[in-house]
């Protein structure tokens, strides 16, 4: 008995860990096959990169365009601003950013806040003369209703608060062209309409705060859901008016909860709230989070798997109830948050991954057994249904098989296919410059064949691989082949032009020959003809 105690300590000393480590005996986990953790993901950076030298060439070629509009009324006719958004992209976003940190430092604040209170009076007054008959906001006489502040307040936000500005004509006042400047540049970041320029936007207020807080209000209720992920990051702003500012627009718009947040029904839009919740952290969101950790949508799928792996540990409990709700049992408490997040993670893939596996395995053990043909085709099927399989990089060597079965069979065209997909799936190693030096080969052979040969493309195979005999070979056939037909080219046309050079001698004697004058003929007269009658003398 005291040899058994001590042997029994020993195995649950060494049995246990390992015990601890593995997931729960009556989960679904053991019926399934074994899959291998995966990677967690990383969240996208929202960084805006250096701006590029031709958009912010651009940039300044639009405002310089926006500051010399001739605009004689505020309200009609209203400017067609397209010049200002039209053909825009994500390049404009940081030349526009760094315009707007530019100004931040310039403007004078409180000369272009007078300038837009001048241009939102004249505005209102320019819409209340042409908005209605008379007694109701017309041109003659006073409005008569009793909320006469109320009515200029709405007329002022209904109009162009751009055009307003423009219509004033300060051109040589510095506050008034920044003024523009910086409205001009938030008509340009609402056109675009994605989560970076309403990130932008945001930052803005930040910068101008009452100078643009209205007409961005206005912008967000225009934007509706697509400035919500913005908004959401809004909340952990540096500044604390942008985070309180955020948190009231969220509330007016009915986004502030995550349950509302997500309430879209378009999956861009969604794929960035999910991404916002796990920039800011939100501990909050992560049940929202973790309804779309399973997703059939690839793009909704690795958002909601970037997010969740943001939040990280203080996500832990979340993660844990998912567990116990999907298998029934409660994880390991050895597993801390990143092995959790990776067991979840393989939790919902194996249903959805199980048959890609078998797939891979099929293609594996049939190229084991020299039979590339059936692996492929095993291996296309496993791509069909998950493009970016983890472990699609085992699937190069057979297809770069395959290319060489197709090759001897003269299948060119198939064969630049299976070469190219290797290509595609081969990891960054060495190797990867031989398969593009076969690949280059490959159509070196296949111009050759049509009849338009390209020593090129054969001369950039040698330099990726210079041991590449085949592209050697075939180099050297076509050289020999372009001199033998120089060569040619020089014998025939020696022989034309000596052939030519006869020629024209023989048409030079011909026409020598013919230009020479034939002898005088002699007429014989009989005796006693009279020459110039013919008569006989008497």
């Amino acid at each position: 008995m005291r040899r058994i105690i001590p042997i029994a300590l020993l195995i649950h000393l060494v049995a246990g860990p390992v015990l601890a480590d593995a997931p729960p005996a009556n989960s679904s986990s053991v019926a399934a096959p074994e899959l291998p953790l995966p990677a967690l993901p990383t969240m996208p950076s929202a960084v805006l990169p250096p701006p590029k030298p031709a958009a912010i060439q651009a940039l300044d070629t639009r405002i310089e365009q926006l500051l010399s509009q001739d605009v004689s009324h505020p309200a009609e006719p209203k400017v067609d601003f397209a010049f200002l958004i039209g053909d825009l992209d994500e390049d404009a976003i940081p030349a526009i950013a760094q315009r707007l940190e530019q100004l931040r430092r310039s403007i004078d604040g409180r000369g272009a806040l007078g300038f837009l209170e001048r241009a939102r009076k004249a505005g209102s007054k320019a819409l209340e003369r042409s908005s209605g008959p008379p007694g109701q906001g017309g041109q003659k006489g006073k409005p008569t209703t009793p909320h006469k502040a109320a009515d200029a307040a709405a007329r002022e936000e209904n109009g162009d608060w751009l055009q307003f500005a423009l219509a004033l004509q300060k051109s040589s006042d510095p506050a008034w062209r920044d003024l523009v400047q910086v409205y001009g540049m938030l008509r340009m970041l609402e056109a675009l309409r994605s989560t970076a320029s309403v990130r932008v936007m945001l930052t803005a207020y930040g910068y101008f705060g009452e100078l643009v807080r209205i007409d961005l209000r206005r912008a967000i209720g225009r934007l509706g859901d697509r400035a919500v992920p913005a908004l959401i990051e809004a909340r952990e702003h540096d500044a604390r008016k942008v985070r309180d500012w955020a948190r009231r627009e969220l509330e007016a718009i009915g986004r502030a909860i995550p349950g509302e947040a997500v309430s879209t029904a378009d999956p861009d839009v969604l794929a960035d709230v999910l991404l916002a919740f796990g920039r800011v952290r939100d501990v909050d969101a992560a049940r929202v989070i973790l309804s779309f950790v399973a997703s059939e949508r690839v793009q909704l799928k690795n958002a909601a798997r970037q997010a969740i792996t943001a939040i990280g540990e203080p996500g832990t409990w979340h993660l844990r109830d998912a567990y116990e709700s999907a298998t029934g049992e409660k994880p390991s408490r050895s597993w801390d948050h990143k092995r959790l997040t990776q067991e979840l993670f393989r939790l919902h893939d194996r249903s959805r991954m199980t048959a890609v596996h078998e797939l891979m395995e099929k293609g594996i053990e049939l190229a084991k057994k020299g039979d590339p043909t059936q692996a492929v085709a095993s291996f296309d099927q496993v791509l069909a249904r998950s493009p970016l399989f983890e472990r699609r990089s085992e699937m190069a060597s057979t297809y770069a098989a395959y290319a060489t079965e197709l090759e001897r069979t003269e299948k060119l065209d198939e064969s630049l296919v299976a070469l190219r997909t290797a290509l595609r799936l081969h990891p960054e190693t060495a190797e990867l410059q031989r398969l593009e030096s076969r690949v280059a080969t490959l159509e070196g052979r296949i111009l050759a064949k049509r009849g338009t040969p390209d020593p090129f493309i054969l001369r950039r195979a040698i330099d990726l691989d210079p041991t590449n005999s085949a592209a050697r070979d075939l180099l050297a056939k076509l050289e020999t082949r372009t001199l033998t037909i120089e060569n040619k080219t020089k014998r025939y046309t020696a022989a034309g032009a000596i052939t030519l050079a006869a020629l024209l001698a023989m048409i030079w004697l011909w026409r020598r020959r013919s230009a020479v004058p034939a002898p005088p003929t002699t007429t014989v007269v009989p005796n006693g003809q009279n020459d110039e009658t013919g008569d006989l003398n008497p």
